[in-house]
């Protein structure tokens, strides 16, 4: 029988470990997870007091494991992999950020249990929360994928998630630890888009993943999330660039170019709107960023060989 572990990585979470940890002990067959593990990353609030007060499910022991110094959200992702496996089968992985429905635990395991092929990595659709409490749903996303059916090429899974960008969330979704073994942990080459890169490397070694088409996530969209200061800082345009320069053999070269484009678009953008709002001390890192997508576009145009 499968052995579960639930992980939440928190830094400085205090505004939110309580809610998230609530939604989960509301969760359908809660009583089949065999642990939960906070992981914290050296916070310097009151999160793991306030994680500590908020469990009250003693069948279920919450262990809480503080690393001494902040590693970063992808080394502390690797060290709960240190201390999960192999003693676990799979890891429902959820940032302490976020909220799942109370179908969430049911939903996985009846998944992986009833599946009539064994997916390596499970996802769901999710709602989001909006700076003003409102949630809103994302639309047309279930009409245009269909994720449960594993394209026999793992070349052609590459190039369809470049195509789409990172479609999978890494909060919420199950993993078979197993998979680490041949695919590797994180890597903390793209501090924001990790997830991202591991999901390529992933789909490049033709393993299989699941989308099940509910919601079972509510992402919480906030100004401190890892999201939120990579978007005021560029890093989300540069390291999606830099990942697409990496596997830029998968698609076509005009396919990377009009995203060296559309990226530049994304930058102007910006430096409207923070002029608008009277913000003119990012204009040195804007044109940072613009300095950056012509070195990758020049790169790109020098031309390379092309994945059948």
């Amino acid at each position: 029988m499968s052995k579960f572990v639930i992980v939440i990585p928190s830094y400085n979470s205090s505004s939110y470990v309580e809610d998230c940890l609530k939604s989960v002990l509301n969760c359908r067959k809660i009583e089949l997870v065999d642990k939960v593990l906070l992981m914290d990353d050296a916070s310097k609030d009151n999160t793991i007091e306030l994680a500590e007060k908020t469990w009250n499910y003693s069948k279920i022991p919450l262990v809480i494991h503080k690393n001494e110094t902040n590693l970063g959200q992808w080394p502390n992702k690797n060290k709960a992999l240190s201390l999960i496996r192999p003693q676990y089968d799979w890891m429902l992985l959820l940032h302490a950020d976020d909220l799942v429905r109370e179908d969430w635990v049911d939903a996985m395991l009846k998944s992986i249990d009833d599946a009539d092929w064994e997916p390596d990595v499970i996802f769901s659709e999710c709602s989001h929360i909006q700076p003003d409490g409102k949630i809103s749903h994302r639309v047309g996303f279930t009409e245009s994928m269909n994720l449960n059916i594993h394209r026999a090429s793992a070349s052609e899974e590459v190039r369809s998630a470049l195509y789409r960008g990172c479609y999978w969330r890494i909060s919420g979704s199950a993993f078979q630890l197993s998979v680490f073994d041949e695919v590797g942990e994180f890597s903390n080459k793209y501090p924001y888009a990790g997830d991202y890169y591991w999901f390529l490397r992933f789909l490049s070694k033709g393993k299989k993943v699941a989308y099940l088409p509910m919601s079972l996530l509510i992402n919480r969209n906030h100004e401190s999330s890892v999201a939120g200061q990579a978007h005021r800082s560029d890093t989300d345009i540069r390291e999606f660039l830099a990942i697409l320069s990496e596997y830029q053999e998968y698609v076509p070269k005009k396919y990377v170019l009009s995203n060296h484009i559309k990226k530049s678009v994304y930058v102007l953008r910006r430096i409207i709107g923070d002029s608008g709002r009277g913000v003119f001390k990012t204009f040195p890192m804007h044109m940072s960023t613009f300095s950056f997508i012509l070195k990758n576009f020049i790169q790109a145009v020098s031309g390379r060989k092309q994945l059948d």
